[in-house]
């Protein structure tokens, strides 16, 4: 199982998709931007949430996330007024 994580200001959206790439479960929940902890905690528990409904572990986890990427393309050099504690976070 895979799992691809869209982190957005409002709400994160995750996604379990099967090694050919089908949609297992989809689920929305809210962001809660403003503490860093609050959205990594939810990220998280998104992940955690996805592989219990489908009875799995992730293979691998991809995420997108708004701002400028950093030169490795391992985190957000720039995201100014959202999202505290996004800017320079390394995703491994």
């Amino acid at each position: 199982m895979l799992i691809g994580i869209d982190l957005g200001g409002t709400r994160i959206k995750g996604v379990a998709l099967d090694e050919n790439f089908q949609l297992l479960h989809q689920l929305y929940t809210p962001t809660n931007d403003g503490d860093d902890a609050v959205w990594k905690n939810a990220v998280l528990a998104t992940v955690h949430q996805l592989e219990s409904i489908v009875g799995s572990k992730a293979m691998a986890v991809g995420i997108s996330a708004p701002g400028l990427s950093n030169s490795a393309n391992s985190g957000i050099a720039c995201m100014p007024g959202r999202l505290q504690g996004l800017e320079n976070f390394i995703w491994k």
